[in-house]
């Protein structure tokens, strides 16, 4: 904002000089070869004037655009170094995510195998169960 300021308040002097500034330039005289010299060398000094307030206005501008390239350049700074926490908590997590997983697989596993040994053992107690079960109740002939 202060840039914008200063280039409106340069702009605006720029415009308040030509307008009041620059008045024996309109002022024309017919009194010969004399002053038609005078009029040439005020149109000399008159753009000579313009050239450099564009040079000025030029180097405002480059002054200006230096400044925002600055400031970009911190903030692509700063989102870089925001990129590499990041990468690196992600790094970090990554980690404890694979640690985490192998546990739960190793504790996974554990439960499966007393759950398979659970399940045999019921199975082999209903087929001794149903083998004596037939034995003392045999089947009666009529």
């Amino acid at each position: 904002m202060e840039i914008k300021h200063r280039h409106n308040t340069k702009y605006a002097e720029d415009l308040r000089k030509e307008l009041l500034g620059d008045s024996s330039i309109s002022q024309q005289s017919d009194t010969g070869n004399d002053s038609m010299g005078n009029n040439l060398n005020d149109l000399v000094k008159y753009h000579h004037s313009i050239q450099e307030k564009i040079a000025d206005h030029m180097l405002d501008l480059t002054r200006t655009l230096k400044e925002q390239v600055t400031v970009a350049g911190q903030v692509v700074k700063k989102d870089t170094e925001v990129l590499n926490k990041a990468s690196n908590l992600i790094d970090k997590n990554e980690g404890n995510l694979r640690i985490e997983t192998q546990k739960l697989e190793m504790y996974n596993k554990g439960a499966c195998k007393c759950w398979i040994w659970l399940m045999f053992v019921v199975v082999c107690s209903v087929f001794i169960g149903m083998v004596l079960f037939m034995r003392l109740f045999k089947k009666k002939n009529y």
